[in-house]
């Protein structure tokens, strides 16, 4: 891998936030530099907590005879839709009082029972999307898992009866995105979080990017390590959803400059650039890179 080299930037620094002076991003950015990707992940997983509960909150006040289970409920019809919400077996609420005292647990008791899953059966795999940007840059909010895993056939059925008494999930789902080479999701029953499953593409991006996933401890709070794509693999992936999305979605942008800015000198740019050449994205990271500063 070629070593790392330093950026050169011209024109004015973006902050991401329009309120936020660049004198103060920038100090902000320098703490987030220095602590490890576990404590970057703990701060996400307690604003993920905190940002659910209060949704759970807010839901309480519009439905005042609701219990948690209907609010359980409730929440994954908003967010994932009524067939999901239906789907959903929903436990006793004394035992959800109890498992969600964990708090920012939460979001990782909804992963790790899929990544146990997919460790058993031997299927490779790593987390990508919005988690393996706030790990790798700055710390927001999200719902979701994104996961590649290179799924076969004879997975599916032992995949279901793994996850099938915690999670919702449907086997024909799971045969229709092996046949497309998609994605389907499961949703945790007891947290409504959704992790989606993405086949693996074809290309030799794709190849690459399953090649340079690496184990990374995602919290203090939980030093168990899980593959993830690496910060570079994340910029471009990311400047594609961009790039398919008109080039309009400000989140997805703002996850390729946080990354730049949190990581700086320490991204292969050589290797950024190769690849941003070989996916037509090179106009799109040489303005990230800029904003960035």
């Amino acid at each position: 891998m070629t070593p790392a080299r330093s950026v050169a930037i011209i024109g004015p620094m973006k902050t991401l936030s329009a309120d936020t002076h660049p004198d103060v991003e920038r100090a902000q950015m320098a703490r987030l530099r220095q602590m490890s990707p576990g404590q970057r992940g703990d701060i996400a997983l307690s604003m993920i907590a905190f940002a659910i509960e209060g949704a759970r909150f807010a839901m309480k006040r519009t439905h005042p005879g609701a219990s948690e289970g209907d609010i359980k409920a409730i929440f994954a019809a908003v967010y994932y839709g009524k067939k999901v919400a239906e789907g959903l077996r929903v436990a006793p609420d004394d035992q959800q009082q109890q498992r969600n005292g964990e708090g920012m647990n939460l979001f990782l008791s909804a992963m790790s029972p899929v990544i146990d899953a997919l460790e058993h059966l031997g299927v490779p795999y790593y987390i990508g999307g919005s988690v393996a940007s706030i790990i790798h840059g700055v710390p927001r909010t999200t719902i979701d898992v994104d996961l590649v895993a290179d799924l076969a056939a004879e997975h599916v059925r032992p995949l279901v009866q793994a996850l099938q008494a915690t999670c919702y999930l449907e086997e024909t789902m799971i045969q229709e995105a092996l046949f497309h080479r998609s994605s389907f999701h499961i949703i945790h029953q007891e947290s409504g979080i959704k992790v989606d499953v993405f086949l693996p593409g074809l290309r030799a991006f794709d190849r690459e990017m399953a090649k340079r996933a690496r184990p990374l401890i995602i919290a203090e709070t939980n030093p168990r390590p899980f593959f993830l794509a690496s910060p570079e693999d994340t910029i471009l992936s990311k400047l594609e959803w961009y790039a398919m999305g008109n080039q309009v979605s400000e989140r997805q942008w703002n996850d390729v400059l946080g990354i730049l800015k949190v990581q700086g000198e320490a991204l292969d740019q050589t290797y950024l650039r190769r690849w941003a050449t070989e996916l037509a994205l090179s106009s799109l990271l040489e303005r990230a890179i800029e904003e960035a500063g």
